[in-house]
């Protein structure tokens, strides 16, 4: 499966490309209708529709909303994919196609982890974010951080002060404190504040993607993975 360049989601839209915010689409696993912000867009890729070429290489993610084809909307919810699997995407693309959960979630969880360091490094770029707890917590209490991240091992009392935070949408965990601090050339980060609007939605968006479980059948139970 490929992927649209990450890179492109920092760039000015081109010419007759259309933002996506505030424009309704169909999911092609529920069917139900949502604001564009809340689906990730899958492609069809141009000239990989030959006969013998697999499901996985038919289709392209294309996390910014950038690029130009005929797309199909899903709702990032393994739910939603694997009805998108079943039928949703050949009726979108008038194809056959067969292709699993698994050759999905899999490329889109990569794909959202590097638009996430993107992400990350676009907002530094930009003086968008605050590393640390004392820095975040200032831009709360001024009313600047319009989302925190988390590393998942970050520690218990860190998490305590952002709580408030999780039922507000403002709070999302995502990699570990290494992982974190290797975005910002550091040994760890455990916590990072998001002061610009836009950054804080498309990191919302790509961290969500980012995090979606697999589903499998396990000795007769259901594993996530």
């Amino acid at each position: 499966m490929q992927e649209s360049n990450p890179s492109a989601a920092n760039q000015p839209p081109e010419q007759g490309r259309v933002d996506s915010r505030g424009r309704v689409r169909t999911c092609v696993g529920c069917r139900s209708q949502e604001d564009a912000e809340q689906m990730v867009r899958v492609l069809r890729s141009p000239g990989q529709s030959a006969p013998d070429a697999s499901a996985a290489d038919q289709l392209a993610v294309d996390l910014g909303n950038k690029s130009f084809g005929r797309g199909a909307w899903v709702h990032p919810r393994i739910s939603c994919i694997e009805q998108a699997c079943k039928g949703g995407f050949q009726r979108a693309f008038k194809a056959s196609l067969s292709i699993d959960a698994a050759q999905v979630v899999t490329p889109l969880r990569q794909a959202a982890e590097r638009r996430i360091a993107a992400l990350l490094h676009g907002a530094r770029g930009s003086h968008k974010l605050t590393l640390g707890s004392d820095a975040t917590l200032a831009a709360i209490a001024e009313g600047k951080a319009a989302l925190v991240l988390l590393a998942a091992d970050s520690a218990a009392a860190e998490r305590g002060l952002f709580s408030n935070l999780f039922t507000q949408g403002r709070l999302r965990v995502w990699g570990s404190k290494a992982q974190l601090g290797s975005v910002f050339l550091r040994d760890a980060v455990a916590i990072v504040g998001v002061c610009d609007m836009g950054f804080a939605r498309a990191l919302v968006r790509a961290v969500d993607c980012a995090v979606i479980p697999l589903r499998s059948v396990v000795s007769g139970s259901m594993e996530v993975r």
